[in-house]
């Protein structure tokens, strides 16, 4: 699957699919300018303070955490969401080489997949996390 066809496949996905902390967030592409993915992490860390806290996980992770948490709510649309992420997921375990979460921030966190596709291309999807 090509980068374009990739990506035209995620809009149904994380389309109004919301990432809830102490605030709801949506997710949206990022438009990696051709950049690589090492410039482009560089790139994003330069839109911090740099004493901001960073971390990474997998995207496994970062998904396993996220649906668990959703439906251990108990909440029926909280549950359906949490089907929503599950989706997201296997079609990332399906289509892509590597998934991989980088957390920008202390407050405001910026939360950026890095999805590397099976042609070499790289695809981003950022959402933000209020931690207070």
């Amino acid at each position: 699957m090509d980068l374009s066809t990739f990506k035209q496949s995620l809009i149904p996905l994380t389309d109004k699919l919301l990432y809830s902390s102490e605030s709801d967030y949506p997710f949206e592409f990022v438009d990696v300018n051709n950049k690589n993915q090492q410039d482009f992490i560089q790139t994003i860390k330069a839109l911090y303070p740099a004493d901001a806290p960073s971390s990474t996980m997998t995207g496994s992770d970062f998904f396993n955490r996220t649906i668990h948490n959703l439906e251990m709510s108990g909440d029926d649309v909280m549950i359906a969401v949490a089907g929503r992420y599950k989706k997201l997921q296997s079609f990332l375990a399906s289509n892509a080489q590597d998934v991989s979460i980088w957390r920008f921030g202390k407050t405001e966190v910026g939360i950026y997949i890095v999805i590397q596709t099976h042609d070499a291309g790289f695809a981003v999807l950022k959402t933000t996390s209020i931690e207070t």
